[in-house]
């Protein structure tokens, strides 16, 4: 027979388990280059205040794909 998958259950109540699950289900969808609105507007906000330099190097895949499409990049930066 099969066995049956134990539900897990949270307890939403407590603070420092609900910030660990959702930093845990943000990782999972960044992963997979899934990302909200509110990412796409954070990393605008982040690429327009830095050099495009640092924006190259930037741990935020977002801001490296705006800089794929800006015209201060050249083929060679890439």
């Amino acid at each position: 027979m099969g066995t049956k998958k134990k539900e897990q259950q949270y307890d939403f109540e407590n603070e420092e388990e609900t910030e660990r699950t959702w930093k845990e289900i943000y990782k999972t969808l960044e992963k997979g280059a899934i990302y909200a609105q509110y990412d796409f507007f954070s990393a605008l906000e982040e690429y327009f205040s830095l050099p495009i330099e640092k924006a190259l190097r930037s741990s935020n895949s977002i801001v490296k794909m705006l800089c794929m499409i800006d015209r201060r990049v050249g083929k060679r930066t890439l």
